[in-house]
């Protein structure tokens, strides 16, 4: 999808993409398709084609999250039983190497802060907890205060959005909180897409359909501007690129 001239071009249509993210000159998918086994993979689009992440390979895995340099957080499945286990792991594409991050059965999710920090979404029995992991080894955590919360974005303004729903019910919201000054804001009927590049607008689409998009702009969290409608169903995620 373009802003200016306003546009969209289909490029994907064999395969089933999940989630995906970029930097300046990568975009990293989660997407299934009969090459891989029809189970989510890690890959890369390069020139409007899946293809293996340089370096990395076509990993299993799920919820790319990538930062400006172009490291990668994404969220693998470990261990199916006795009950389910996650880890989030960090390619980074300059050494090649892979590290994990966190493992456990409540990690849900993971994404990149402004300043290099890791979040966490952990989905803990008495309720959802974001946890902030610092470079320099400290963490804090953040009480949503809402039943379900899933999708984490942190953008460049310093504002974290995740998507918020009942217990098993479908996303109805987009919840707000600033982890430096603890302001939080609520925005109904819309879900966080993704963050511009500097941070200071968040791509969104509406709860109920999901065709039509919009963007919120800070400081005003609560106020869209309609930017356009998918001319190809429901947009699930998206990567906002810089110009």
């Amino acid at each position: 999808m373009r802003f200016s001239p306003r546009g969209q071009d289909r490029i994907t249509t064999k395969a089933r993409v999940s989630t995906l993210d970029g930097c300046k000159d990568k975009v990293v998918v989660s997407a299934a398709q009969k090459e891989v086994g029809l189970t989510d993979h890690i890959q890369e689009l390069q020139g409007g084609k899946l293809a293996a992440v340089e370096k990395l390979g076509v990993e299993r895995g799920s919820d790319p999250h990538v930062s400006s340099d172009c490291r990668v957080l994404y969220l693998r499945l470990v261990e199916a039983n006795p009950e389910l286990v996650n880890e989030i792991v960090l390619f980074d594409p300059a050494t090649g190497s892979t590290k994990s991050v966190a493992k456990g059965t409540t990690l849900a999710s993971a994404a990149w802060g402004p300043n290099g920090e890791i979040l966490l979404l952990k989905r803990e029995p008495a309720g959802p907890v974001l946890v902030i992991m610092k470079p320099d080894g400290s963490q804090t955590t953040i009480k949503p205060e809402h039943p379900d919360v899933g999708n984490p974005q942190w953008g460049r303004g310093g504002w974290i959005a995740t998507g918020i729903a009942e217990p098993q019910q479908r996303p109805t919201g987009t919840f707000f909180v600033n982890p430096i000054t603890g302001a939080r804001a609520v925005l109904n009927g819309w879900l966080p897409l993704a963050w511009s590049p500097d941070g200071r607008q968040l791509l969104v689409s509406e709860a109920t359909k999901g065709t039509t998009l919009a963007v919120v702009e800070l400081p005003d969290l609560t106020k869209t501007r309609n930017v356009g409608v998918s001319e190809v169903g429901t947009v699930w995620d998206a990567v906002w690129l810089p110009a």
